[in-house]
């Protein structure tokens, strides 16, 4: 097994720690980028530099800062009015190189690492994972909402059959049965509960239809469930 080598930078599978058999090739490489804010606490009294040194020899994925916005803290945060934009300066405590932080910046308590995260995968792992992340989510969603007797089935994405695109799922519910998954940058939720989504979301601007609808995201499908499953309980 031998990892592969991204612009000098070393890195194994982020699900199963090893690397890829060769010959023969090509490799089978699934990558996928995400943000993630990562508490820097054990890095306490250390500088930026190290941080950035520590994350650029870890194998798992490949870690990148941004000079523009490098660590968020509490202690940052300005609610004082910008005169030139009639906004908070700094809301939500999020500094960078226009801050004067630098690779000598010493770590305090509190600081949060903004990272760009890129990640690769067999796909088999990369399959592995995508299942059992999403597969929480909806579960969670639908738990929320106040559902009985989930159950949830994998289903082959139902708008791109691409390795990087997560499963869909069949929802079992105690009234009725669902299908939601990701479509691009929408949540597509469909039901067989007897209800007219369009009669019942007919004040959204979104694609629908009489048994779907699309949510821009997490808040907007918990949203939609939740007025879906209050008619039921009506």
């Amino acid at each position: 097994m031998s990892k592969i080598t991204i612009n000098t930078k070393a890195v194994y599978c982020s699900v199963c720690n090893r690397g890829w058999l060769f010959p023969p090739g090509p490799w089978k490489v699934v990558k996928r980028q995400s943000t993630e804010e990562i508490p820097l606490k054990d890095f306490v009294g250390k500088s930026l530099q190290e941080v950035q040194d520590h994350y650029f020899e870890r194998m798992d994925a490949c870690y990148f800062m941004t000079p523009d916005t490098l660590i968020r803290n509490d202690r940052y945060i300005d609610l004082s009015i910008d005169p030139s934009g009639g906004y908070p300066k700094n809301k939500l405590g999020w500094v960078g190189n226009q801050e004067g932080v630098t690779p000598d910046y010493v770590v305090q308590e509190g600081d949060v690492g903004f990272f760009y995260v890129g990640k690769y995968y067999h796909p088999d792992c990369s399959r592995i994972e995508q299942l059992d992340w999403y597969g929480n989510r909806f579960w969670a969603l639908f738990d929320k909402v106040g559902y009985q007797d989930i159950e949830l089935t994998a289903i082959p994405n139902q708008y791109c059959n691409c390795e990087t695109c997560g499963p869909w799922f069949k929802v079992a519910t105690d009234h009725g049965t669902f299908t939601i998954g990701w479509r691009k940058r929408v949540i597509h939720l469909e039901g067989d509960v007897g209800i007219n989504f369009a009669e019942l979301f007919q004040e959204e601007s979104v694609t629908m239809g009489s048994n779907h609808i699309h949510a821009w995201g997490w808040d907007a499908a918990e949203k939609y469930l939740k007025r879906i499953h209050n008619t039921h309980k009506t």
